[in-house]
């Protein structure tokens, strides 16, 4: 079981995940296009694919398999 994060990890976290950021269209949410949907689904599969952008997990709290596995800390807004 995870327990919570105090804000010192989640600010170090932020800082970390700093660049894995992704814009998009407020617009093109309302009502997207499977075109739109499958860019969205590209530009994260991109993100996963460079091990720069993971960061390990594990020594966030005490998940057995986040210790094993890195994770995409990723910022999504939309505007």
């Amino acid at each position: 079981m995870a327990r919570d994060m105090t804000d010192a990890q989640c600010r170090e976290i932020a800082e970390m995940a700093e660049g894995n950021h992704i814009w998009l269209n407020a617009f093109a949410c309302i009502r997207p296009t499977p075109e739109f949907l499958q860019d969205i689904g590209r530009q994260v599969l991109s993100m996963l694919e460079q091990k720069d952008n993971m960061l390990p997990a594990g020594a966030r709290h005490d998940d057995k398999l986040a210790q094993l596995t890195p994770c995409l800390y990723l910022y999504v807004n939309k505007s």
